[in-house]
C-alpha cells in the first residue's frame, strides 16, 4: 500500500485482516478468476490511495526509543512474567 501498487491476494489466508484499497481478493486459484482480478488491479486509481498502516515512520521512532535506553540498565536483561 505504501508503494501505491495494486495487489491481487489469492486464497483465504488474509481473510479478516485489515487491508488497503489497493488489494483485490480472489478466493480460489482458478486462472479465469485470477486473470480478472489482475485486470481489475491494473485499472485501480491509486493516485489518492491511503494505507491504514500508519505514517511510515515507525522505524525512526523505534530507533529513537532504543537509542534513548541505557545499555547498562539491568532491567533490560530481565524477562517479566505477563501472567
Amino acid at each position: 500500500a505504501a508503494l501505491r501498487l495494486p495487489v491481487v491476494n489469492v486464497g483465504p489466508r488474509q481473510a479478516g485482516r485489515e487491508r488497503a484499497g489497493n488489494v483485490i481478493d480472489v478466493e480460489h486459484i482458478e486462472s479465469g478468476a485470477v486473470g480478472r482480478a489482475i485486470e481489475r488491479a491494473r485499472i485501480i486509481d491509486l493516485s489518492h490511495a491511503e494505507h491504514p498502516f500508519g505514517d511510515g515512520k515507525a522505524g525512526e521512532r523505534s530507533a529513537t526509543a532504543l537509542a534513548a535506553l541505557s545499555p547498562h540498565d539491568p532491567a533490560l536483561l530481565r524477562k517479566r512474567n505477563t501472567y
